[in-house]
């Protein structure tokens, strides 16, 4: 972080990007406490650097990015292995979170992955993340996840569901 400067932003500028999605997939035992690590990095990198960086946190954040030449920085994950509780869902849109794959390739307490041999869907810990999701304005993405499980994500989600990056 200390070293980012302007000639880093460069290529983004010049390309026309305004907008960056940072995810990284992280699951396992740990995954509570790497996601608060991940987070705390990320916003602890954007208040630093806030004459070139702003933190997405709206739709309205999207436009005011835009007119301002700052890029633009919309955290999120690629599992949520970190939700324990729905409750959790609260916690981590306060920190900024507000994208997630619900699962990372493999099975999770919500879904199964893409890689999975079955895909038995969406569980009902499962449901209640998504509808918590939904009534904090976390988008749900379901990249990375078994076919079942993103049909499911459908048929649940009051909100759009994303399908940020997937092969057709």
């Amino acid at each position: 972080p200390e070293s980012f400067t302007e000639t880093d932003l460069k290529p983004f500028r010049e390309s026309g990007i305004n907008v960056i999605h940072p995810a990284t997939g992280m699951a396992g035992f740990n995954s509570y406490e790497n996601v608060l690590k991940f987070f705390a990095a990320w916003n602890g990198f954007i208040a630093s650097h806030d004459e070139h960086l702003m933190r997405i946190d709206s739709v309205a954040d999207l436009a005011r990015v835009k007119k301002s030449g700052k890029l633009g920085v919309m955290l999120g994950l690629q599992n949520l292995d970190q939700f324990r509780t729905p409750n959790d869902v609260d916690f981590f849109y306060g920190l900024g979170q507000r994208v997630s794959q619900l699962t990372y390739n493999s099975r999770n307490f919500i879904g199964n992955g893409a890689t999975e041999r079955r895909d038995d869907g969406i569980s009902d810990f499962g449901a209640a993340i998504i509808e918590r999701m939904n009534k904090a304005g976390m988008a749900v993405d379901v990249s990375h996840c078994g076919d079942r499980t993103t049909l499911d994500a459908f048929e649940i989600s009051r909100k759009p569901v994303l399908i940020t990056h997937s092969n057709a």
